[in-house]
């Protein structure tokens, strides 16, 4: 466990993650953490710290309206640490802007000093997006990882690249620093829009197998956390709520932060001399054996094969289109798979749009 990620009271060390990421020139932090171990309130409270003016996401609307009551307000806990009185103010039926706030003389809550940030929603930031962010220094998309029973966004990994686009646009050709985009969400779902746009999904296995805390990839800018060793869950373990759930796929996501849906069926470990090279699809590399009716997935590419198809939309339904009889293979147990997280991979790429 690398100690430095976490402050004496057990909850995260930001100011030491945005060094690394500075350090490292790693502008998106994708941060992936049990529950309750201060995801959400050590963001806002780092921006707010360094004065940084801030862009609060969430996925859907729904959930954004929701926060905008102050009952269940992100900020609440801020504004008791703080001394502060954060509120958010509608802007349009879609955004509202944050601001310390005071009573007037006639009792109603206006804000007060500087704007300190703005709050959107994914499902609906192509209504709001034509305006100037080039303020904006912090994108905090918190809970991007939907859980199992929420409805993905039509094409939601390039919805979300188009809003780092509105907010980002030229700053970094005109010598300023990049947009910081900070994406916190619970090990909901290794097979996320995201994960599998960025071939993201082999790398985050391999960090739940060695137990890596933090992974950085230089040519695409990302830093990856996995907080697998949280002390705060550690505590929270011995709650009456986690000894009831003790075994069950809830506890092993919001206590050990082992990502829910992930099965072993099918996953047995093959000599790849024994398989020809076919097609790579986006993370996975499909295998024929060569004297059996039998097929292998594995990342490893070893030949040269016929066709590469990318991980989007056209290359998933062009896939799907010219290979159904690979799917059947599989639905007959005659595909057997490196990891289980390609056979979740695999299983998303046949089934799902991005």
């Amino acid at each position: 466990m690398n100690k430095k990620l976490y402050l004496e009271n057990g909850y995260l060390n930001f100011d030491y993650i945005f060094k690394c990421a500075r350090k490292n020139r790693t502008y998106t932090i994708m941060m992936i953490g049990a529950r309750g171990t201060g995801k959400t309130f050590g963001a806002l409270k780092y921006v707010l710290d360094n004065n940084m003016q801030f862009l609060y996401m969430r996925r859907t609307q729904t959930q954004l309206d929701l926060i905008k009551k102050h009952e269940f307000s992100p900020f609440n806990s801020i504004n008791k640490v703080m001394g502060l009185n954060i509120e958010q103010f509608p802007v349009t039926k879609y955004s509202s802007s944050i601001f310390d706030s005071e009573l007037n003389d006639d009792g109603k809550l206006i804000p007060k000093g500087d704007l300190l940030g703005l709050t959107a929603a994914l499902s609906t930031f192509s209504n709001i997006r034509s305006f100037d962010a080039s303020y904006i220094k912090c994108l905090i998309y918190d809970e991007f990882i939907g859980e199992a029973h929420e409805r993905l966004i039509k094409e939601e990994s390039t919805a979300f690249f188009n809003a780092l686009e509105t907010i980002g646009r030229n700053r970094e050709l005109d010598g300023q620093e990049p947009l910081f985009t900070l994406m916190l969400a619970n090990s909901n779902n290794i097979s996320n829009p995201y994960f599998l746009a960025l071939n993201l999904v082999g790398t985050v296995e391999k960090m739940l197998k060695t137990g890596n805390d933090v992974y950085y990839d230089h040519a695409q800018g990302i830093m990856i956390l996995n907080l697998n060793e949280s002390p705060i869950s550690k505590l929270k373990a011995q709650t009456t709520l986690y000894r009831m759930t003790a075994g069950t796929s809830f506890f092993d996501m919001a206590i050990n932060n082992n990502y829910t849906g992930m099965c072993k069926d099918a996953v047995t470990p093959e000599d790849i001399k024994q398989y020809k090279l076919l097609y790579v699809l986006g993370e996975l590399a499909i295998y024929k054996h060569k004297s059996q009716d039998r097929y292998y997935v594995t990342t490893h590419i070893s030949g040269t094969p016929r066709k590469v198809y990318r991980a989007n939309i056209n290359g998933l339904r062009e896939f799907r289109l010219k290979h159904r009889e690979i799917w059947m293979k599989y639905c007959i147990n005659k595909i057997s798979f490196e990891s289980y997280t390609l056979q979740i991979l695999f299983e998303k790429y046949y089934k799902d749009m991005l």
